[in-house]
């Protein structure tokens, strides 16, 4: 892996070429003399003039006059973007299905170029040179089809599995038709409507090729995909291949795992089941259930390497525990496959590991299709995305990203929640008490984890009967430098002196930091002071204003000034900690004890967190929130 199929230099000289030419086409008021002229321009030397007498020019010269030149435009331009991003990314960067993807289209997009520019030196007439252009610009045009590769584009890193979902009507059909007809022979696409079905007769011999979409979508795909397991695994026999990766014994080891009680048997082209105490039948005879898991397993393992298999409605004909059970067997199988699922059915959706969700949008118009990926809970509403996403677990909503402080030691702290970062501290307000409003719906509870941020006790109160908690202290960095934990820290790597790091710290916070800290205090309290009031407008929205000033300007100044003295009277590194932010003084602390950076004390302690039980308990004491109590 990790080579293009073509030479992108040549290939992006060859689409220059083509909107060039498009360009010209496109400003053509296409008649008979214009057509001459536009084929000499072209080298064309041709000295049969019988194009002024041929009865078909009139339709061709239509076909030139309509033809959707703006949309191939488009699609050219779009497929040089393609070009410059693949100039720009390193290719390994991709996995591997994407790459069979990105080479398997930029082939048949290259053969159509190819094919275009080839023109036969066999032609005789204007109007043959002519059919020639139309119709070899009419496959570019089906080619060239990037509404459905947008879709692809959220399939290049890692190796992920998806779920595709949408409202009724988004084309979701159409798209997956698309796929399986015209995309490209790494993507199998296993429909909603399923026929699983084995042949009529058991011993009916069909002598027709097909590839393996068209048999999974075959009135008798049964018959054709237990004829391609036996092909298969006859081959893999004759080139002497180990027993335990044999086609047909992974099918059976696979069926017999699910717990059905059946064994499954493939005889030439047709299956049939038994039991321990059931004599053998023929799959003609089984329930819809099982018909579906032997098509599910048959498809999965015939699915080329590095293939995306897209399967509509996995839940169909499937009870809730066979369901999991499968498609984690399957996924397990075939690590190589990008599973794609489309599904409504929130259980399945929480019962997939390491899914990515991408959203597809409804469009007006009719074969386009806008995809959205889901990385962020702000870019769906709230009971959308956990109406399709959902987690059995009840969840911590915390500020920050994936990568913040607070998260990284939630999920080491809280490994039985589900730990969601939105991006502010009114997110977790408002996602808290979203899904706690409707319990019913969401069928879990949800609980916020704030910083202090210089909170008055009467908000802290308010908030917690909200299921909203704060953490004692204005930001987690200065939690996580609070002595207990420090000393901890500190063992687990040089073991310095840390009397001399606190005096350090006691220093900077007296002198060094304390135009910073109650700079910080002021626009913190005075946000939140604006954030409460109410305004409306109206002729004295002026004196409203001067009111609030007023209010908050004294209040303000007397809470500064009570800070400070606090800061000044204090001599305890650990009470000093606790009310001023410490953002400034986490990296002071890391270096102290020998590390290059704040990060570096993050990292180190989210490694203890993990490694040691006793830490992991004492920082959640220190803590000093139980959720379960709630």
């Amino acid at each position: 892996m990790g080579k293009l199929s073509i030479n992108l230099d040549d290939y992006d000289s060859k689409l220059g070429q083509l909107y060039g030419l498009i360009e010209k086409m496109t400003n053509i008021d296409w008649t008979t003399e214009n057509a001459i002229q536009f084929c000499n321009n072209q080298g064309l030397q041709i000295k049969d003039l019988s194009l002024h007498h041929n009865i078909n020019m009139q339709n061709l010269l239509t076909d030139l006059n309509n033809f959707d030149y703006e949309s191939l435009k488009n699609k050219i331009l779009v497929s040089r973007n393609q070009i410059t991003e693949l100039f720009s990314v390193k290719f390994d960067d991709y996995n591997e299905s994407y790459q069979n993807y990105i080479n398997s289209i930029l082939s048949k997009k290259n053969d159509a170029l190819n094919n275009f520019f080839d023109i036969p030196f066999n032609i005789k007439k204007y109007e043959d040179y002519l059919i020639h252009i139309i119709s070899k610009l009419s496959l570019i045009l089906t080619e060239f089809n990037f509404e459905a590769d947008e879709l692809f584009e959220h399939f290049k890193y890692g190796n992920k599995n998806y779920v595709i979902f949408g409202k009724n009507g988004s084309g979701k059909t159409t798209l997956l038709k698309k796929i399986s007809s015209s995309m490209f022979k790494n993507a199998i696409v296993i429909p909603a409507n399923r026929k699983v079905n084995q042949s009529p007769s058991n011993y009916i011999s069909y002598n027709v090729n097909c590839n393996l979409n068209q048999m999974l979508q075959d009135e008798i795909s049964l018959m054709y995909l237990t004829r391609e397991l036996n092909s298969r695994t006859l081959d893999l026999y004759e080139n002497k291949v180990e027993d335990s990766k044999i086609l047909r014994t992974r099918f059976y080891e696979i069926f017999s795992s699910l717990g059905l009680e059946r064994d499954i048997i493939a005889e030439k082209e047709c299956l049939f089941l038994k039991g321990e105490q059931i004599g053998k039948y023929s799959i003609n005879n089984a329930s819809d259930g099982e018909k579906s898991i032997a098509y599910l397993i048959m498809a999965s393992l015939l699915a080329p390497e590095y293939a995306f298999v897209f399967i509509d409605e996995p839940e169909r004909h499937l009870n809730g525990a066979l369901l999991r059970n499968l498609f984690d067997r399957l996924e397990l199988e075939r690590p190589d496959l990008r599973f794609i699922y489309l599904t409504h059915n929130i259980d399945f959706v929480e019962s997939r590991k390491n899914v990515a969700l991408i959203y597809l949008e409804k469009s007006e118009i009719y074969n386009k299709w806008k995809f959205k990926k889901i990385e962020d809970y702000n870019d769906i509403s709230l009971d959308v995305i956990l109406g399709i996403e959902g987690t059995k677990k009840d969840i911590i909503f915390c500020e920050g990203t994936r990568g913040s402080i607070d998260c990284k030691i939630l999920e080491c702290l809280f490994p039985e929640y589900d730990i969601q970062p939105v991006c502010s501290c009114e997110q977790v307000k408002l996602n808290t008490k979203g899904i706690n409003g409707k319990e019913k719906l969401f069928r879990r509870k949800a609980f916020g984890l704030i910083d202090d941020d210089y909170m008055k006790m009467l908000e802290v109160n308010s908030l917690r009967k909200e299921q909203i908690f704060t953490i004692g202290y204005n930001e987690w960095e200065n939690f996580i430098i609070r002595s207990e934990i420090l000393e901890h820290i500190n063992s687990s790597h040089l073991n310095k002196d840390l009397s001399l790091i606190k005096d350090k710290v006691i220093k900077h916070i007296k002198k060094d930091g304390k135009t910073a800290i109650l700079s910080d205090f002021i626009t913190k309290r005075y946000t939140k002071m604006l954030y409460a009031e109410k305004l409306s407008y109206s002729k004295e929205l002026d004196k409203q204003l001067d009111k609030i000033n007023n209010i908050n300007k004294s209040e303000i100044v007397d809470e500064v000034q009570k800070l400070s003295d606090k800061i000044d009277s204090l001599t305890d590194y650990d009470e000093l900690v606790s009310i001023v932010p410490a953002k400034m003084l986490l990296k002071m602390v890391a270096q102290g004890i020998g590390l290059a950076s704040d990060n570096d004390y993050v990292d180190l302690m989210v490694k203890n967190l993990k490694l040691n039980q006793q830490f992991n308990l004492l920082v959640k004491n220190l803590l000093n929130i139980n959720f379960d109590s709630n």
